[in-house]
């Protein structure tokens, strides 16, 4: 699910809000297999996986300059657990 809104503070200001939340079957997560740096591995499924999070936004004109500021929190949780065998 999502859930959001989004409005204005007089004429130059305007701000968003949301909230989300969604689990996932079979996800897929690429495993590296030739340490940190490597682009060399293998995909794995992974399960369930549930994301969710929050995200805030504004933006106000102030003359020729426009301000804006955005805030994401996220959190992804692998359920259930999964072991990985690469040492990155």
């Amino acid at each position: 699910f999502e859930i959001g809104a989004r409005g204005r503070i007089g004429q130059t200001t305007s701000w968003s809000a949301a909230v989300y939340r969604t689990t996932l079957d079979n996800d897929i997560e690429f495993i590296a297999s030739n340490g940190a740096a490597s682009n060399r591995g293998f995909f794995q499924n992974v399960g369930r996986t549930r994301r969710q999070g929050f995200e805030l936004s504004g933006r106000s004109q102030l003359g020729p300059l426009a301000v804006t500021a955005s805030y994401n929190n996220y959190t992804a949780l692998y359920r259930p657990a999964w072991t990985e065998n690469s040492a990155s």
